[in-house]
């Protein structure tokens, strides 16, 4: 009986690490990603840091599914407002990623509240999922502190790799 419960016990846990292998514990996998959904509150200089430390990036969101993922993980920690990559920094008005440093419209997918970017008082240059907007995109100053999520490919091998392309696990939507 107890040898039937080792082999139930060992198939179980086998299972379940099928998949949360690809990522580290504390992660959560999406579309050969791995995501780290982080419920300190740094500014987005040190949420970058945070993030570098780990050997990953603040999220680069370039289709709608992964938008949706994000803004469902978000809810689901509670963490309401969160920091991703985009930012602009080097260049007022040029939005680019901060990881791969790709313009944030040429994914074809931006999730911008309506009248936003705003560069309220010129100094909103970073960019947060706003819950007070359905998780959409605001530019915020970066000074201020927030969650934020960090992003990095999972160990998995992906199509990805061979057509260099970051969110080739998308439907159509990239």
């Amino acid at each position: 009986m107890i040898g039937l419960f080792l082999v139930c016990l060992m198939v179980a846990y086998i299972g379940s690490t099928d998949v949360a292998a690809n990522c580290e514990v504390g992660w959560r996998e999406f579309n050969n990603n791995c995501y780290y959904f982080s419920p300190k509150k740094l500014n987005w200089h040190d949420a970058r840091k945070t993030c570098e430390r780990k050997k990953a990036g603040l999220a680069t969101v370039t289709c709608v599914d992964e938008h949706n993922f994000i803004a469902e993980q978000i809810i689901l920690e509670g963490t309401r407002d969160n920091w991703i990559g985009g930012n602009d920094i080097k260049r007022e008005g040029l939005w680019a990623w901060e990881h791969s440093g790709e313009h944030v419209r040429a994914s074809n997918f931006t999730a911008w509240n309506p009248g936003q970017p705003n560069d309220k008082k010129k100094e909103q240059n970073c960019l947060l999922m706003d819950e007070g907007c359905r998780y959409n995109w605001n530019d915020f100053k970066c000074t201020s502190r927030y969650s934020f999520v960090c992003e990095k490919p999972s160990k998995q091998e992906t199509c990805c790799q061979a057509t260099n392309t970051k969110c080739c696990g998308c439907p159509v939507h990239c």
